[in-house]
């Protein structure tokens, strides 16, 4: 087991050598969340600085995420691929990445661009020495729903039917005790508000 000092830790991804892990960590303050270097025959982890330069980029975490998740690494370009939203678009991106201090070196630079919301990327070298990057490309659209249910037996009592149809976010309903009103969070562009109906 490597990453026994961190307080929470996810992610992992191996580096090239096989010898160490890229992963998101943090110790026992908050200020220590970032992308940490493992050996994983033991030693130091070693804190890449990632997080400080997508601030300074003023990088966000793709939506339904908490922070910004290393995805691959490009062995030949020395460059670690992520997903960050940036204004209203979430894309892929890569940032340089220096494997002898393992710190990131350098601006993010945007891969994508589009309406949708591309993530999760996995890359792997081609045989002409271009690398093959495949993401994940969503449109976001979630949307609260409405079941009638039977009290008596617990089941369905019909088809459940939308209450939302906007292309956003809309989550986290809750109706009122008395079951007339319904209210619930949506986030159109990064924008979130309060909704009651």
């Amino acid at each position: 087991q490597v990453g026994k000092e961190f307080a929470s830790v996810r992610n992992p991804i191996w580096l090239p050598d096989g010898k160490h892990l890229l992963v998101v960590g943090r110790l026992d303050r908050k200020e220590s969340l970032d992308w940490w270097v493992l050996p994983i025959a033991g030693g130091a982890p070693v804190r890449t600085r990632a997080f400080e330069a997508f601030g300074k980029q003023n990088l966000l975490p793709p939506p339904l995420d908490s922070v910004i998740i290393p995805n691959d690494f490009l062995p030949a370009e020395r460059k670690l691929l992520f997903s960050a939203t940036l204004g209203d678009s979430t894309s892929l991106w890569q940032i340089p990445f220096k494997t002898d201090t393992y710190t990131v070196d350098g601006k993010a630079e945007q891969l994508t661009s589009g309406t949708g919301v591309q993530v999760q990327a996995s890359a792997a070298a081609a045989s002409e020495g271009v690398p093959l990057i495949a993401i994940s490309a969503l449109t976001l659209n979630v949307d609260v729903w409405s079941l009638p249910l039977d009290p008596n037996l617990g089941t369905a009592a019909g088809a459940m039917r939308p209450l939302t149809t906007a292309l956003s976010l809309d989550a986290w309903p809750s109706i009122s005790a008395d079951g007339k009103k319904l209210v619930y969070a949506s986030y159109r562009s990064k924008q979130g508000s309060v909704v009651v109906q």
